[in-house]
């Protein structure tokens, strides 16, 4: 029981993380679970995830506004789910009113209104039918009721190409739960463990080259690569030759980044001086650059071996 709750709560700050430091990732999701066309560049408002109510604490994973709050039931709950859990309904419920209490107010005619939030349960080992919903009627004394729709996700129902094509990068951090059937075999088995991260290798080069169109992108990249790495490990923490060789693969593909990110910083710079892009003095700026940051990740590299290694990860950010 431990356990499970540990690994909830490791998941839940993985989410509660992309929506606190890059919401504008939250917007497809939304999209997608909830049938809307908010462009990404929607405004996006997080409000508290801790409800009290007759000295009750309630924590929620996310409770956000998107678009304009000067639009009626515009605002959306979250929660994410990696465990069976046979209560989530009644729970989802209930949070749902502990929002709408927190917003209830009076209207002009005296009328107490209480708005229940688009409601979701982003369920990461699910694998049966990617979109699915589930109706709670909620009754009145004369007979007259309200449905209020709980829309549950399935993750793993989502293939990589409907991930990216979607552009449902939130959801990527969580990609290795699809694999855990198959870590037993993979830990003892030399080829089938060089098949699969060959093929994780190549879902990373998709998803980091589908990333581009969004603002941030390179800092996106790598914050999703960071996020995902720490969902990895955890996930294979009882398995030493895959967590050993998911931390090599990983650390490569963030240095890949880091390196784009030094990039284009230099890009826009060598713009802001009025400097051609591609010029020597340009590339030398980032080679230097990248040489210190690297360094500072392997103190025992030389300046010598360092200055290389920049030069051939920026050759192939230049030309990847």
């Amino acid at each position: 029981m431990a356990e499970h709750q540990e690994q909830q709560s490791i998941f839940d700050d993985v989410f509660r993380t992309i929506l606190e430091s890059f919401p504008e990732l939250m917007v497809p999701l939304i999209n997608e679970v909830f049938g809307k066309a908010f462009d990404q560049d929607s405004a996006i408002v997080q409000f508290k995830n801790e409800h009290y109510f007759l000295n009750r604490k309630v924590v929620t994973d996310s409770h956000i506004y998107v678009g304009s709050l000067s639009i009626e039931n515009n605002h959306y709950h979250l929660e994410c789910q990696s465990i069976k859990d046979d209560i989530i309904t009644w729970r989802m419920v209930e949070y749902d009113l502990y929002i709408a209490m927190e917003g209830m107010r009076q209207t002009d005619e005296g009328i107490f209104r209480l708005d229940l939030p688009y409601s979701a349960v982003i369920n990461l080992r699910e694998t049966h039918n990617s979109v699915d919903r589930t109706k709670v009627k909620i009754y009145n004394k004369d007979g007259r009721h309200i449905d209020h729709l709980i829309t549950v996700v399935a993750v793993q129902a989502y293939s990589i190409e409907e991930i990216i094509e979607k552009k449902l990068f939130v959801l990527f951090p969580f990609l290795i739960l699809r694999f855990e059937k198959d870590f037993s075999v993979l830990q003892y088995n030399p080829d089938r463990r060089e098949a699969f991260f060959a093929s994780y290798q190549d879902t990373l080069d998709y998803m980091i080259k589908a990333a581009y169109p969004f603002k941030q992108s390179v800092s996106a990249c790598q914050f999703l690569l960071e996020l995902t790495e720490r969902v990895n490990l955890y996930v294979l923490r009882h398995y030493p030759i895959l967590a050993e060789r998911m931390t090599v693969l990983m650390g490569g593909n963030l240095l890949r980044t880091r390196t784009m990110d030094i990039f284009m910083e230099g890009k826009a710079v060598g713009k802001a001086e009025g400097r051609a892009e591609g010029v020597a003095e340009e590339r030398k700026l980032l080679i230097t650059r990248l040489a210190e940051s690297l360094r500072k990740e392997t103190p025992a590299l030389s300046l010598e071996m360092a200055v290389k290694k920049a030069e051939e990860l920026l050759q192939i950010t230049v030309t990847g």
